[in-house]
């Protein structure tokens, strides 16, 4: 992890545990202030992929176990790997899209929202033709590191070994502008950018509109 990803990361627990003022509500169900759960489409895996043990917080760096994917998203406080095995013999492909949102089990932790279209190939596991490594062991596991955004200011961020579930696909109201314009941007690792756009949610998720002082700030990424 560089040191500017560490700064950054720091920079980000503040900034998340702080967050908007006291008074801001939300009415979106596992947004903000609301302690209910997040609605919307239901997300599954592709064909020949399943998922292969529990969805947990990556380490302290936001790291995952080896083997793993590149990162699905650019957040940095609500970091998570979901585990996941391809049985197909080859490589797929996975589309990851905006507003899917991971629900953390305990009420004290942050869920986490992608802000970003995200496609990745998953190679294949476990003994075949382009297995990872060879062995005759049961099938290996890959893993795919989820950088979320936060969008419970009053909680904790992501842990190592903190519980998730995997939630909707949800489109709540605003926010969908917001993936919008947040299309065909990669901000993968520059924390300045990260900072923006997590201040947009923020403010979004209190105000219930994208102000357009934030649009303006999401099109200049």
């Amino acid at each position: 992890m560089t040191l500017m990803r560490k700064t950054a990361a720091v920079l980000l627990t503040a900034f998340c545990l702080i967050g908007p003022p006291a008074s801001a509500q939300s009415a979106l169900p596992g947004f903000g202030s609301d302690e209910g759960s997040p609605v919307g489409a239901p997300f599954s895996l592709p064909a020949g992929l399943e998922i292969a043990g529990p969805l947990v917080g990556a380490d302290d760096d936001g790291n995952c176990p080896r083997p793993y994917t590149e990162d699905v998203g650019s957040g940095l406080w609500v970091r998570a790997c979901l585990p996941v095995r391809n049985r197909t013999g080859g490589p797929v492909s996975v589309t990851f899209p905006p507003g899917l949102v991971i629900v953390a089990a305990a009420e004290g932790f942050q869920n986490g929202l992608l802000v970003e279209r995200v496609v990745l190939t998953v190679p294949p596991t476990g003994s075949g033709p382009g297995r990872l490594r060879d062995r005759e062991e049961a099938p290996d596991t890959v893993y795919l590191p989820l950088h979320f955004y936060c969008i419970n200011s009053a909680k904790s961020g992501s842990t190592p070994g903190t519980d998730y579930r995997i939630g909707p696909v949800t489109s709540p109201g605003a926010l969908a502008e917001v993936f919008r314009l947040m299309e065909g941007k990669d901000i993968r690792g520059d924390g300045e950018r990260v900072e923006v756009v997590q201040e947009v949610i923020y403010d979004t998720i209190r105000q219930g509109v994208l102000t357009q002082e934030n649009r303006e700030a999401l099109e200049a990424l």
